[in-house]
């Protein structure tokens, strides 16, 4: 890794949050495996392993590592500056992805909460569940031992195919992927650009929140044009539009590059 300097720079404008929240226990935790291609061209996938923990009225979708770095930070900062000075100096799978985001929903209320990380800033924005208007057709498939039918749907610029348990009604989904009458075993995009599958499921009594953060309330619009912006260009983004600014004047070509080959991808909801 090439050597840069960061200069945190924090807009007065921008409302700094650290709001509390009410908790609630799990009684299940779902493994899904969520790969994404981030060159169509060299053919780039990068996977990450989310969990979705839930019970009748609300769930959290996170990635596994993400959620490990954070809760040491929140609990035991010693441990979290030990553990970042290692995951600086030692190089991840060409395979992993780098996905931040939490998905917090509230089934009862019809509401979600969706926080990410844009080149170290966090954002966090609230909004009503989403409609997909899924149809659920005739056509079943066994996986992994389990009947799932199969339902297609379209949401912001993308159609999805989704494989549901026909015999978990649960109204617990990974990422958005709200409305339709089983737990989701598989979906993904009609491009296969995104895919998500659960390849675990096992009992769980960890609370059902986000962790205490630092972060900037903002609205999923205004999201996702900053995330367009970031993906356009990470390097320049970066040096000339990030809250936290990184200067790159010392890194060399190839780990630039790298930057760049991994976010050559279109986000999950797009924009018209």
């Amino acid at each position: 890794m090439g050597k840069f300097l960061l200069v945190l720079l924090i807009s007065s404008f921008l409302c700094l949050r650290a709001d509390a929240q009410d908790t609630a226990s799990a009684k299940m935790e779902i493994k899904y495996l969520v790969s994404y291609v981030t060159d169509t061209v060299k053919n780039i996938v990068l996977e990450d392993t989310f969990c979705l923990r839930f019970n009748e009225e609300k769930s959290l979708f996170y990635e596994s590592s993400t959620f490990m770095k954070d809760s040491l930070r929140y609990n035991d900062i010693a441990k979290w500056s030990d553990m970042m000075s290692k995951i600086l100096t030692t190089s991840s799978p060409k395979n992993m992805g780098e996905a931040d985001y939490y998905v917090l929903t509230d089934y009862v209320q019809g509401t979600y909460i969706y926080q990410d990380r844009i080149a170290g800033g966090t954002y966090r924005y609230s909004d009503s569940l989403p409609s997909f208007d899924w149809q659920i057709l005739p056509e079943y498939k066994d996986i992994n031992g389990t009947k799932c039918q199969k339902a297609v749907g379209r949401y912001m610029g993308r159609k999805y195919e989704a494989w549901y348990a026909t015999n978990l009604p649960v109204k617990a989904c990974p990422w958005k992927f709200y409305g339709l009458p089983g737990l989701i075993v598989e979906v993904y995009d009609s491009k296969h650009l995104y895919s998500f599958k659960m390849v675990d499921m096992q009992p769980c009594f960890g609370k059902i929140a986000l962790f205490p953060s630092r972060h900037f309330k903002t609205t999923k619009d205004k999201f996702l044009t900053e995330l367009s912006l970031y993906l356009k260009d990470p390097i320049y983004y970066q040096e000339n539009n990030a809250l936290i600014k990184v200067r790159f004047g010392n890194s060399s070509d190839d780990w630039i590059e790298k930057i760049r080959n991994r976010c050559r991808h279109q986000p999950m909801e797009l924009l018209k």
